[in-house]
């Protein structure tokens, strides 16, 4: 049995990590010809079975034994050990001789989020690539500034990336002067392997909503991302619940990333439960879904509102429309560029924002959907089609590489 690395899942509580991994596992394993078992960094095993529940059981998945990292006590503690987990991940990695190591997309590679904690993680994958073909793919990259850009470029240049957007393509190609990256998209534009209309039933009857006569709204436990205070965002989503409802909506709060460690969308959800007790037309989920039943929710709405980029993503992936509250640069580069609907993105990381004034532009943008509701789903639905083919062609090419390459670390 031939294996494959796939790194960039530890939590699969994550419903967009998941759906990304899920389609990812899914597509080469149709494509490999004989047995492949996929190796995964899931945290936990319970990370493990989210994905599993979502494919065909005749897919081997299993958990990649990475050792556990020991921080230490001091910086310097923590980077030797950072060295020396490397070492040791490389070494359980040989033992498997994979084809290929995939790095599945997101938002990792990025400034945004890394800042100069990112040296750390670049170092890796240049690691990596001495010894194996490594491959990220459905990506955000940089923008990268200052040492870091130069970084990415001498630690990455190994590396096979296709990105998700163009601007990242274009910081990779006129800015880091990457030869090897390509454009893509999002990993999640495919259709789950468990999306189907009976689950769509199901889960409508489960929580008794009716086709076509309800919207979304999926909040974020980051709130820090959009507002300095908890208070501010709490407030102004119960504000536009409650408007949404005065305007005859029934209005479905539904989390899609889940932390059986910290709080999470489901604790959001609560308190705006408790804000909101004398306000009819709402239905609060706070089951621990899968991606396969995010999708399903949303397949059946009028749109959605999402403060999470995935679920914006699963309402369109469905043909749906959806407005997508921003809070980084991923937005712009999938929803507003990839899929040609910048109109459709609000930028909302700003606390100012949050005191006054979100609350009617998200207001104006649900007139804008209603009055051109027709032409913004027939859009979607091209567009989508155009993604989910384009996607397969570069899919395609990868695992041609792959097999070319029969598990050897490319020589530039």
């Amino acid at each position: 049995m031939r294996n494959i690395v796939v790194l960039q899942i530890p939590n699969a509580k994550n419903n967009g990590s998941a759906m990304m991994a899920i389609n990812s596992i899914n597509y080469f394993n149709n494509k490999i010809d004989g047995d492949v078992n996929f190796l995964c960094d899931f945290s936990t095993s319970d990370d493990r079975d989210r994905i599993v529940e979502e494919l065909n059981e005749s897919i081997n998945v299993s958990n990649l034994d990475i050792p556990q990292f020991d921080r230490g006590n001091s910086l310097v503690s923590s980077l030797f050990n950072r060295l020396k987990w490397i070492k040791e991940v490389i070494s359980v990695m040989r033992k498997h001789d994979p084809l290929a190591i995939l790095v599945l997309g997101g938002d990792d590679f990025s400034e945004y989020y890394s800042g100069s904690k990112i040296i750390i993680r670049l170092f890796f994958m240049y690691r990596l690539s001495l010894h194996f073909p490594v491959y990220l793919i459905g990506h955000t990259i940089g923008p990268f500034t200052s040492w870091r850009k130069k970084a990415f470029g001498i630690l990455m240049a190994k590396c096979r990336i296709v990105t998700r957007d163009k601007p990242s393509l274009e910081h990779l190609k006129n800015d880091i002067k990457h030869n090897h990256a390509s454009l893509g998209h999002d990993l999640a534009w495919f259709n789950l392997p468990m999306q189907n209309d009976e689950l769509k039933k199901n889960m409508q009857n489960k929580y008794l909503l009716v086709e076509d006569d309800y919207v979304v709204f999926t909040p974020t436990a980051l709130i820090k991302h959009y507002a300095d205070s908890e208070n501010d965002y709490l407030v102004a989503v119960k504000e536009l619940i409650e408007i949404l409802v005065r305007q005859g909506k029934n209005v479905v709060l539904m989390p899609h990333v889940f932390n059986t460690e910290k709080r999470d969308e489901r604790w959001v959800i609560s308190e705006l439960e408790k804000m909101l007790s004398d306000t009819p037309c709402v239905t609060y989920i706070k089951d621990m879904l899968l991606p396969s039943e995010c999708r399903a929710i949303v397949s059946g709405c009028t749109f959605s509102i999402a403060c999470r980029m995935h679920a914006a993503v699963s309402t369109l992936q469905t043909g749906k429309p959806t407005i997508a509250l921003s809070y980084s640069i991923k937005y712009a580069g999938v929803i507003g560029g990839d899929m040609k609907l910048p109109e459709l993105v609000i930028e909302s990381r700003n606390s100012e924002l949050w005191k006054s004034g979100i609350v009617n532009q998200i207001v104006e943008k649900v007139d804008f959907v209603e009055n051109n509701y027709d032409q913004l789903c027939a859009r979607i639905e091209e567009r989508v089609e155009d993604i989910k083919r384009d996607q397969k062609r570069i899919m395609d090419s990868i695992y041609k590489q792959i097999e070319l390459n029969k598990g050897a670390p490319f020589d530039k």
